[in-house]
């Protein structure tokens, strides 16, 4: 198997996986919600726009479609354990590693409040005398 890597801009390179011109490529995402639902439905066949590899599985669909219309979050819980788990059956990603932030913040600070983005305005940051 013969591999060429090359970078490109995040435009271009975002371009290229948008219309599938590609044999294998990275992809970051970070959740913007604390629900499995911000990566699960990554992989939706109808999810054109973020679908880059066109993952596509009947059952997946149903089983994310249904646990996402539960309303008892128990059973969501599990209808999207399922979901999740027939997805990562078929491989449809390779989890090369995990984004980390590491801020050093003295414990005197307010107004810093630690998520996911790593956004940290700093017109909510004090620092009392």
């Amino acid at each position: 198997m013969r591999t060429d890597v090359y970078g490109s801009h995040y435009n271009v390179h975002y371009g290229d996986l948008g219309i599938g011109d590609f044999d294998a490529a990275r992809a970051g995402w970070i959740a913007d919600i604390d629900d499995p639902m911000a990566v699960l439905e990554l992989f939706l066949s109808d999810n054109e726009r973020f679908n880059y590899g066109a993952f596509a599985d009947k059952e997946f669909d149903r089983l994310l479609k249904a646990a996402n219309g539960q309303a008892n979050p128990r059973e969501r819980a599990i209808g999207l354990y399922r979901a999740h788990r027939r997805a990562i059956s078929q491989y449809p990603v390779v989890p090369l590693y995990n984004h980390a932030s590491r801020n050093l913040v003295a414990p005197t600070v307010t107004g810093w409040v630690d998520n996911v983005k790593d956004i940290h305005p700093s017109r909510f940051l004090n620092l009392p005398n």
